[in-house]
């Protein structure tokens, strides 16, 4: 940590313009990498929660019933779907889910995530070393995760479009229908927008990392051959 803050000292104060209006590119390829990681972060993992308008003990089998009828294991994910039902005209309730990606999906995306963040730490690194070496490994380094990036993303769109695909038949259901014996429905919806922007948001990174690839690569040019 201490060499970060030394390196962040020299590239604010010490480094030629071209140094500093560079790492301001990586700087920014940096904090929009940390929120690709934010977003898969809040994205991994199922989350289920129901809720009653009656505290009646009696009642508790409800979401019990509810979660069996419908849950992530019988949606295709990655949604987050609203159901609101009437129980034998005696009770409401409504159930809130999130289905999340493939784990491998979001494993293989957090995993590009942090070693791309990483080689940005690198780059700048570089930067207030003035160090060809490590800003030559740096670009190639980033040339490969923008690949990579860039491909995650275009999976998880087709993920995201193969599960509107899959649950047509289930979501965004309106009026009476019959969940169960008993259970009528009043509503079912689903919704995809979180998932879809993280998928364009990793565009979005890939192009912020090329951006400061090609920069560092500008940069390099600029060194003198003492620098070399």
């Amino acid at each position: 940590m201490k060499g970060l803050s030394e390196d962040a000292k020299r590239l604010i104060l010490e480094a030629p313009d071209t140094t500093k209006r560079t790492s301001v590119f990586l700087l920014l390829s940096l904090v929009l990498l940390a929120g690709g990681l934010g977003l898969s972060w809040v994205g991994m993992g199922d989350s289920w929660t129901c809720e009653l308008d009656s505290s009646e003990p009696t009642h508790d089998f409800i979401c019990r019933d509810l979660r069996r009828i419908i849950g992530c294991n019988n949606i295709s994910g990655p949604v987050q779907a609203e159901i609101l039902l009437n129980v034998k005209g005696e009770v409401k309730a409504s159930a809130y889910m999130e289905c999340s990606w493939d784990h491998a999906i979001s494993e293989l995306r957090v995993c590009f995530l942090l070693i791309a963040g990483l080689s940005v730490l690198l780059g700048l690194h570089a930067l207030s070393r003035e160090s060809k070496k490590d800003a030559d490994f740096f670009v190639q380094a980033s040339y490969f995760f923008v690949f990579l990036m860039f491909m995650t993303s275009t999976f998880d769109i087709f993920a995201v479009s193969d599960s509107e695909t899959n649950n047509q038949d289930v979501c965004n259901l309106r009026g009476a229908f019959e969940m169960a014996k008993g259970i009528e429905g009043e509503r079912l919806q689903c919704t995809y927008d979180f998932y879809r922007t993280t998928a364009f948001y990793g565009y979005l990174c890939a192009l912020s990392l090329l951006v400061s690839a090609v920069q560092v690569k500008n940069w390099i040019s600029t060194l003198s051959l003492d620098d070399l």
